[in-house]
Formats: C-alpha cells, structure tokens, sequence
C-alpha cells in the first residue's frame, strides 16, 4: 500500500514538471510577443509624432513620453526578456549598467514626463498670455528636468543591484535595515 501511495505521487510530480515546462515555454513566447509589441507600437507613435509638420507645446511632451515609454521597453522588457526567459547569460557590466540603473531611469522619466506635461498644462491655463511668449527653451528644460530626475533617482537601482557570476543572474535589490 505504501509503495502505491509513493508511486502515485511521483506520477503526480512528473505531471506537475511537465506542466511547469509548458508554462515556462508559454511565458517565454508570451513575453517575447509583448516586447516585440511594445517595442514596435512606441516606435510607431514616436515615427507619427515627429512625421508631422504640425508643431505644439503638447505634441513636444508627448513625443518626449513616448520615446521615455519606448525606453521602458528597450532597457526593462527587453533585457528582462532575453535574460531571464531565454536563458541568455548576464555579463557583470551588463547587469549593473544596462539592466540594474537603466531599466528604471525610462520608468521615472515616464512619470516625471507626465508631471512635467501637467505643469506645462497648468501654466497655460493660469497664464495664457505668459505662456504663449514661452519659447523652446521652457519646454526642452522641462523635458529636460524630467531626464535628469529620472536618471538621478535611479541610482539607488545601481548602486543596490545584485549579480551572481555562479548562478548567473541579475536582479534590483533593495539594502535591509
């Protein structure tokens, strides 16, 4: 009766490996099409924007979050994707330059580029006349501050990564108190 009962679970094991493999086969494809749409449908939106003789404070913005959404792709999904789900190798400067710092700077610079385009929308409502007198340099500064703080708050990212050359992996990681 105990030989059943052992046998019946190895059985299940086996099932349940099996079933793991297919997952992890169905995610790799799966993450594999999501990066090729993100990375294609940003470019596109960036190739709209700039294509049209159409000039605007707001087109400015919007250009300047769609290339930082289109960076989200390059520098997360895309190392996330080769790396972790298709068993690429990570390389140590690899890891903490390319994957652990860069992954994050298209994250804050997404979000601070929204800010930066509801200030600019904010002044333009209180003070119209001002801001139409507002020239390039107002909005590549602000497009500019948002690089900036984007790439500054990411440090901590770089500096916190962890790469493992015997296990080969990279990931962020956070310093315990």
């Amino acid at each position: 009766m105990a030989f059943i009962s052992n046998l019946t679970i190895q059985i299940n094991s086996t099932r349940n490996e099996t079933n793991d493999t297919l997952q992890s086969q169905g995610l790799k494809w799966i993450s594999l099409i999501i990066l090729l749409g993100i990375l294609f449908f940003n470019l596109l939106v960036v190739v709209l924007l700039i294509s049209r003789n159409h000039k605007s404070r707001l087109r400015f913005f919007v250009i300047n979050l769609a290339i930082a959404d289109f960076c989200v792709g390059v520098f997360f999904v895309l190392p996330e994707t080769l790396f972790n789900w298709f068993h690429v190798p990570w390389n140590l400067y690899v890891c903490y330059i390319y994957y652990v710092y860069f992954s994050m700077v298209p994250f804050y610079v997404s979000t601070y580029a929204i800010v930066v385009m509801s200030i600019d929308r904010a002044y333009v409502i209180v003070r119209p006349l001002a801001a139409a007198s507002k020239g390039r340099r107002y909005r590549y500064g602000l497009a500019l501050s948002s690089w900036v703080i984007g790439c500054i708050l990411a440090i901590p990212y770089g500096v916190f990564g962890t790469y493992s050359e015997e296990e080969v992996y990279c990931m962020h990681s956070s310093p315990s108190l």
